[in-house]
């Protein structure tokens, strides 16, 4: 069974991408053809279409397919590990903004003399 589905692109809303969700036996391979996707990498178009995102759909008549598609996942341990996902970026994301921060007082130090 094979569910395609048009995303939303953010960088170019008239040019949508196209997911497709290949169901053979109990697995599912999934496709998207932006620019991530053809080089088999992670993409948000993928990850928000499992997660039933209606706002990544770019044709409204695509709801029913998000909806079938988004169930599939409903009973994996997949969501688990996008909401780890998720979890590690927030991660990131604060550690860069403390980064950020001891760069700029270190900058301010150097620039304002370190006492020695």
């Amino acid at each position: 069974m094979k569910i395609s589905i048009l995303a939303k692109s953010s960088s170019n809303p008239e040019n949508p991408y196209s997911v497709d969700f290949i169901k053979e036996d109990e697995r599912i391979k999934i496709f998207c053809s932006c620019p991530a996707g053809i080089h088999r990498q992670l993409c948000k178009h993928k990850i928000e279409l499992i997660q039933g995102n209606k706002k990544r759909l770019h044709d409204s008549n695509d709801l029913e397919a998000l909806n079938h598609v988004s169930t599939l996942f409903n009973d994996t341990e997949f969501l688990n590990h996008i909401a780890n996902y998720y979890q590690k970026i927030k991660e990131i994301e604060k550690l860069k903004k403390g980064l950020k921060e001891i760069k700029l007082d270190l900058a301010k130090k150097m620039n304002q003399g370190i006492e020695l």
